[in-house]
């Protein structure tokens, strides 16, 4: 929606794919200034006081998307009104404002005060007409508007200040759209579809039936728009690589040839008017209304491999489904993968109730494994010993979106239930008798989360933002009332774009994250393995059983064990290749395709005054030195069945600091799914 800021440049929006929606300014010799973050495309108006009138949608609540108008002005952004589900503005000298309003099934147009405090419909929206692109006349005492009557007739209609239709300039059996005025006030430009191809069009403002044709696009113009003096024509081309915003001198007063109403022009002769066809006539039968049923909706309808390739740990190789019923009730995700090295199966499953509004109800169910080794007092490996987690919850989450942030806050309980086994299995008959009972333990969390990163349409990472997720945990012993102990995890991560060649951004990736828990812990934070293979269930809350947070690649799983973690991550993110092709014979189609190199280090450990009878920090700890690797990937950004979107990362990490001390191999080879965080 490109509009004239003096005569000298055009404001208008844009997402071109390596930037979030934005506001620009094209100055006439192509030089382009961003001036300002949008959530959507709609028109940037320029006020007579300096300022920028735009309308763009945002979340008022968990469940509902409003478009509300704003002025942007010296740098600073104010919200006008609330709520009120307003687009396509207009600004008079004055300030009066005049848009689009959305109201049940149509729409109407309003007048709205320049500080947003009051709104007047002056059209009346019904289901037979619908109403869009007002503009004020340059003497601010007429508006022209696209009206679509029964029928599918488009109209371009001049209106009085109180909305009565005073004529109908053009009416055609096509799409009519962007009319504006000349700066003279006796002509409209427009364009309409009457060819097969969007082309631009001037009208008569005081005599309809008089238009001349002023393109012959073979791809499409769009939003012809006159300068203030009405010298120049600035518009929209679309070509092979999308839309291209040019302007072109006005040179001649157009010659308005005579044309009736609706007639087509030579070579079109399939759109002229026809009458419209009457509306089909009220069934006889009345409407049979029944109980809403999800179950149809929210059978799954895909699966996806799951694979983890990782020297050390085991290859896991397994699938994951998700559904969701068609009004978002009831979601759910369930993956599951076995070890080829250890033959477990690790499966997790989760659902989520939203029939409540808010809070959400979440439901989980989860089965993995850990593995350490065993050491005799001469510190010779004599086997493995295997602790298997059931793990079962339930918890409420709050949640609040936002066009560019989201937050949410989760509350809930848990119970796990642990089993020990050793290979040999005689070893286990060797260790305390606690590794022979079935341990359970409850336990009641609270976690929250905020981000504010931005992830335009061709990103290969999230960029110029920061995330924060911390939660805290209370567990027991079953039947131990006083054997309670507290953790808390926290995480940040930050993102920053590079504007370097390539069809995305390059980005810096920063995450630092840090765990502590009390001498009566129950378990231990780990550190050491590859982290990927995480899938998001619903809006806030994601889950994975891969997704390590003090994984360090290049190292076995919890090759690290203690009640102190520190973990921190730099990657160097690139774009390679946008393909965007498909994989024949395979429902698979590759995206994007990009490379990053890391850093990556860790450590896991037992402070020095934890007590070592009988508590976690007894058996497992091996001091806790930083561990540290680098290398680099091939991240491969897919659609898996066309609309799934996964990624695969392919790699290699060396071990740099302390690869002894957990028998790291000098080079691990990986391949997983998901991102690294």
């Amino acid at each position: 929606a490109p509009r004239w800021l003096g005569d000298s440049a055009i404001v208008y929006s844009a997402s071109n794919g390596r930037e979030v929606p934005a506001a620009y300014e094209a100055l006439l010799d192509g030089t382009v200034r961003k001036i300002g973050r949008r959530n959507g495309l709609d028109a940037n108006v320029p006020l007579s006081n300096g300022g920028i009138l735009y309308s763009q949608p945002d979340f008022t609540d968990p469940f509902h998307l409003r478009n509300d108008l704003y002025i942007s002005r010296d740098g600073n952004d104010t919200q006008l009104t609330h709520g009120a589900r307003l687009a396509q503005p207009d600004a008079r000298r004055d300030g009066e404002i005049v848009a689009v309003q959305s109201i049940p099934g149509s729409t109407r147009i309003v007048r709205v005060s320049a500080d947003g405090q009051h709104i007047s419909p002056i059209t009346v929206g019904s289901a037979e007409i619908q109403w869009g692109d007002p503009r004020w006349s340059p003497a601010g005492t007429s508006i022209v508007a696209i009206r679509v009557t029964r029928g599918g007739i488009n109209e371009i209609a001049v209106l009085d200040t109180t909305g009565s239709v005073e004529r109908v300039l053009v009416a055609e059996r096509a799409i009519l759209a962007a009319p504006a005025w000349s700066s003279s006030g006796d002509r409209v430009y427009y364009t309409s579809t009457r060819t097969g191809t969007t082309q631009a069009y001037v009208t008569s403002a005081d005599h309809p039936g008089l238009r001349t044709r002023l393109s012959s696009s073979t791809t499409g113009l769009f939003s012809a728009e006159p300068s203030a003096i009405g010298d120049k024509l600035a518009a929209l081309e679309f070509k092979f690589d999308g839309y291209h915003l040019g302007f072109t001198p006005v040179r001649f007063r157009e010659m308005l040839r005579t044309s009736p109403i609706g007639a087509s022009d030579s070579g079109c002769v399939e759109c002229d008017i026809t009458p419209p066809p009457p509306f089909p006539a009220a069934a006889s039968e009345p409407l049979v209304r029944r109980r809403y049923s999800p179950w149809q909706s929210l059978a799954p309808k895909y699966w996806e491999p799951v694979v983890t390739l990782a020297n050390g740990s085991g290859n896991v190789f397994g699938a994951a489904t998700s559904g969701e019923d068609v009004i978002g009730r009831h979601s759910y995700y369930a993956d599951a993968g076995f070890n080829t090295k250890y033959h477990e199966v690790e499966a997790f499953a989760a659902y989520q109730y939203a029939g409540l509004g808010q809070p959400f109800i979440n439901l989980s169910a989860e089965q993995t494994f850990d593995h350490f080794g065993l050491v005799d007092s001469a510190n010779t490996d004599v086997g493995t010993l295997a602790r298997r987690a059931r793990i079962y919850g339930l918890s409420t989450t709050l949640v609040r979106p936002r066009a560019r942030t989201s937050g949410s806050l989760s509350l809930g309980g848990e119970i796990e239930s642990r089993n020990f086994s050793t290979d040999p299995v005689t070893v286990l008959a060797q260790l305390p008798a606690i590794y022979s009972r079935t341990l359970n333990y409850p336990s009641v969390f609270a976690a929250a989360s905020w981000s504010n990163v931005q992830r335009p349409a061709l990103s290969i990472s999230r960029e110029d933002g920061i995330s924060v997720s911390a939660s805290g945990r209370r567990r027991w012993r079953s039947g131990e009332a006083s054997s309670g102990s507290n953790s808390v995890v926290g995480v940040i991560a930050a993102y920053k774009s590079l504007d370097l060649p390539g069809f995305s951004h390059h980005a810096l990736a920063l995450r630092v994250a840090g765990a502590v828990a009390d001498k009566n812990a129950i378990s231990t934070f780990s550190a050491g393995g590859l982290s990927g293979g995480s899938l998001g269930i619903a809006s806030g809350v994601s889950f994975g059983t891969e997704r390590r947070t003090f994984g360090v690649r290049g190292f076995p799983p919890s090759a690290e064990q203690g009640t102190r973690a520190l973990g921190g991550t730099f990657e160097y993110r690139a774009p390679l290749s946008a393909p965007s092709r498909r994989v024949p014979f395979i429902p698979v189609l590759f995206d994007r395709i990009s490379v990053s190199a890391f850093g990556e280090a860790g450590r896991a450990w037992c402070p020095s005054d934890a007590p070592t009878a009988a508590t976690v920090c007894g058996a497992f700890n091996r001091g806790g030195p930083w561990l540290a690797s680098t290398g680099a990937e091939a991240d491969f950004d897919t659609a898996i069945q066309y609309d799934v979107p996964a990624r695969f990362r392919v790699g290699f990490a060396v071990p740099v600091v302390n690869r002894s001390v957990a028998n790291a191999k000098a080079v691990s080879v990986y391949l997983t799914l998901g991102t690294s965080f």
